[in-house]
């Protein structure tokens, strides 16, 4: 795992979308307890409503791979549809080869596995938008 420097990091405002109610909970209290900010929805369209009315000041969306009405991969399209530069972490327990293809054509530009530990969605972000967190 990468080290971080946490004099170096900022808060972010962060958009996060899993059909989990565990999950949103979990996530809540991690955005909670490093500082930021958190819009938390329980599908793709509320998802979708949220970034629509906040997409001018959220930082990074995290979205669940499998859920019911809308995947991973067609909310992350429908987001950069609102806003072509969106950074999107998809998230999912349940991914195959296959699948993390189609994420990377959806443009969904990071992955984590679920179950997931901060430090894996920190170098995540680290890895795939290096300049998110610095100050």
């Amino acid at each position: 795992m990468a080290e971080t420097d946490d004099t170096t990091t900022r808060e972010l405002n962060v958009l996060f979308i899993d059909d989990e109610e565990l999950m949103r909970d979990v996530a809540r209290l991690m955005f909670e307890d490093i500082g930021w900010k958190g819009y938390i929805a329980e599908d793709a369209k509320k998802g979708i409503d949220l970034y629509t009315e906040h997409n001018h000041e959220i930082d990074l969306v995290i979205v669940d791979f499998s859920m019911p009405d809308m995947n991973g991969v067609e909310t992350a399209r429908a987001l950069k549809q609102i806003n072509d530069d969106a950074k999107i972490v998809v998230i999912s327990g349940l991914v195959c080869d296959d699948q993390l293809a189609e994420l990377e054509a959806g443009h969904a530009l990071g992955f984590v596995s679920k179950p997931f530990l901060y430090e894996d969605l920190l170098d995540c972000i680290d890895q795939n938008f290096p300049d998110l967190r610095r100050v």
